[in-house]
């Protein structure tokens, strides 16, 4: 018994040998031989050499809008070949997509598992691989965070929230002056009845954008004043302090 272009063993009309490395075919050579005569016959057998599935991968955007449709591919190495079955989150496996498939995500806060599963189409063997996939969303829920109502010559903190997936870049202003961030301290140090603040959140990714206002009272003896005076005297007499402060990235091309 011999096997060409491979180590094997051969003892009588047995044959022990090892694949070391992929080939598409292997031949297998028995040879008879009478003892008495030394007449010799020869028969081959050529064997299938099967490998994988492999380096299984999901090529495909990890981050989606949802509502709109998407292309993701698995990619797999396998002799002769592979099939392919994908599966969403904790649902069923699902075929006859090829080693391509389309989904459009629904929106949520939670990321999207997508799996891909490689088998063997000869031996049966299989192997998965597993994409997260992160769905835009937001911004909801913008609201401004701090006291309702403040003294004069207090110094208060103003901080924006909101939820968004990336996450949101801010703009926030104090009666119509406008700084980049989310974070406002003001200070107030004239007498006046209110003080408006406003926040403007803007996903990263979507472009999307929401707006929470919110006005603050201002508290001291003379918080009474005449409508007249407030008018005449906001803006000269507002004096306030705001430090910007982004969460993560920057407001760009304002």
């Amino acid at each position: 018994m011999s096997l060409v272009g491979q180590s094997a063993q051969g003892q009588g009309d047995v044959l022990v040998f090892t694949v070391r490395h992929w080939v598409k075919a292997l031949n297998v050579t028995c040879t008879a031989t009478n003892v008495a005569t030394n007449v010799v016959a020869t028969a081959t057998k050529q064997l299938q050499v099967l490998a994988g599935p492999a380096n299984v991968s999901i090529t495909g955007t990890d981050l989606v809008a949802a509502s709109t449709s998407y292309t993701y591919s698995c990619h797999a190495y396998c002799q002769p070949s592979c099939t392919y079955a994908w599966k969403l989150d904790g649902g069923a496996w699902f075929g006859g997509q090829g080693n391509t498939i389309s989904m459009t995500p629904w929106e949520t806060y939670n990321p999207i598992s997508l799996t891909c599963k490689a088998t063997n189409s000869v031996s049966g063997m299989f192997v998965s691989a597993t994409q997260k996939i992160n769905v835009t969303s937001g911004p909801s829920e913008v609201q401004i965070k701090g006291p309702d109502t403040v003294g004069i010559a207090e110094t208060h903190r103003f901080t924006c929230t909101a939820e968004c997936l990336p996450s949101c870049r801010y703009l926030s202003s104090v009666d119509n002056q406008t700084v980049r961030g989310n974070v406002v301290e003001m200070r107030v140090d004239h007498p006046l009845k209110s003080v408006s603040l406003k926040c403007e959140a803007q996903n990263t990714a979507s472009g999307k954008t929401a707006t929470a206002f919110k006005t603050i009272k201002i508290r001291g003896p003379d918080s009474n004043a005449s409508p007249r005076l407030e008018e005449t005297s906001t803006t000269l007499l507002l004096a306030f302090m705001i430090y910007a402060v982004l969460k993560q990235v920057l407001w760009m091309d304002l």
